[in-house]
């Protein structure tokens, strides 16, 4: 072996090992801190069966107004509404024409010219323009 490798092995038997160094012993679990409620089944729970996990299963109050109740009207299925929520809309996810056609509005009104008349107390004609 030459001298370079000798080096860059010992560098990587040293670098192995958790982060505070070799020789660290892991803390022992403290169930004491894991709360538990009685009367609640843990087969039911999102977390059953996932070492170190815990999914809080509570309702955010806060959050609960901006959920949407009923399904909008273009949509026939919630797997389309939600599948449509998931595409970002926005401009640094999206190329300029991309962004543009997603944020165009459904239908658009086109501006037609609308003839005012103005009546003289003769009831002629007196003036007759266009308003584009």
């Amino acid at each position: 072996m030459n001298c370079l490798s000798l080096i860059f092995l010992i560098i990587a038997t040293l670098s192995q090992g958790s982060w505070g160094g070799q020789g660290i012993k892991r803390a022992p679990p403290k169930p004491e801190r894991i709360k538990k409620i009685a009367g609640v089944d843990p087969k039911s729970r999102a977390d059953y069966n996932k070492k170190n996990i815990i999914i809080s299963e509570k309702r955010d109050k806060k959050a609960a107004k901006y959920l949407v109740k009923d399904l909008p009207y273009p949509y026939t299925s919630r797997v389309q509404f939600e599948r449509s929520m998931e595409r970002p809309l926005g401009k640094e996810w999206n190329t300029r024409v991309g962004f543009q056609r997603g944020t165009l509005p459904r239908i658009v009104k086109k501006v037609i010219p609308v003839l005012i008349v103005q009546w003289s107390s003769t009831d002629l004609l007196r003036e007759a323009w266009y308003y584009y």
